[in-house]
């Protein structure tokens, strides 16, 4: 994938996820820097946060966003994945843990909107 493509990617999953997930002030959202696989992302205890599914469904490049619901506590408390694909599928997945040091995230601005 180019990197326009990429970009242009990236900026359609940011306007989507803005579109229909309810971020709540005080909880914070992080983004990858670009395209991702899917299948391969780990959080802090290096596990597969997406569980195995020979369907692949939810296989392939995405952006992944992460949604730390409370951010001044310690970890293995409530947070969520959001994969969004070049399709426009999407895949949100609970879990305890943010994703390991291997996938470059970074805040997204402006994340919160009213419930």
């Amino acid at each position: 994938m180019s990197k326009r493509a990429v970009v242009a990617m990236r900026d359609r999953a940011i306007e989507q996820f803005r579109q229909y997930v309810v971020v709540p002030k005080g909880a914070v959202v992080s983004v990858s820097r670009g395209a991702v696989n899917s299948s391969e992302v780990r959080d802090k205890d290096n596990r597969y946060v997406l569980p195995y599914d020979d369907s692949e469904r939810w296989t392939g490049d995405a952006v992944v966003f992460f949604v730390d619901w409370h951010p001044r506590t310690n970890w293995r408390h409530d947070c969520t994945y959001v994969f969004v694909f070049a399709d426009g599928r999407a895949y949100v997945w609970p879990h305890t843990l943010p994703p390991n040091d291997e996938i470059e995230m970074e805040e997204l601005e402006n994340a919160e909107c009213s419930a």
